[in-house]
């Protein structure tokens, strides 16, 4: 690949890391009213009720729909991608085949960071899950 590229790619990926770096500072506390005094249980987890609002549920699942719908479309357009490039590919005369080839690595690259994306998207709403649910 040439080096303009490869910085392109190199910028985006650390661009990516660190707004994920961003997002990922979360801290969950645990906290009680403190109305018992002496009591050992006051930070126990597993005592912690939470409320779950409308707009909260509302939010969730709108979040849900969008990201399905967007997992969709990335999916078949990938699919649809590689589709067109096999059939280039077969159909090249052998000097056109190191084209297509470089080409598909671009795909791969492509491919790669959509469903690496994906999957830290489907991690964040998963912990995002958890910290909601009551």
């Amino acid at each position: 690949m040439k080096k303009l590229t490869v910085q392109k790619i190199l910028t985006i990926f650390f661009i990516t890391l660190m707004i994920l770096a961003m997002t990922m500072q979360t801290s969950f506390v645990f906290a009680d009213n403190g109305d018992k005094k002496g009591s050992t249980d006051l930070l126990d987890p597993s005592k912690v009720s939470g409320v779950s609002t409308d707009a909260a549920n509302s939010s969730q699942t709108l979040l849900n729909s969008v990201l399905g719908i967007v997992q969709i479309v990335a999916v078949s357009v990938a699919v649809i991608m590689l589709i067109i490039l096999g059939i280039k590919y077969i159909s090249a005369a052998p000097g056109e085949k190191a084209d297509i080839k470089q080409g598909a690595m671009i795909y791969v690259v492509g491919a790669i960071l959509m469903f690496g994306a994906t999957l830290i998207i489907q991690v964040i709403k998963g912990f995002a899950g958890q910290a909601i649910v009551v």
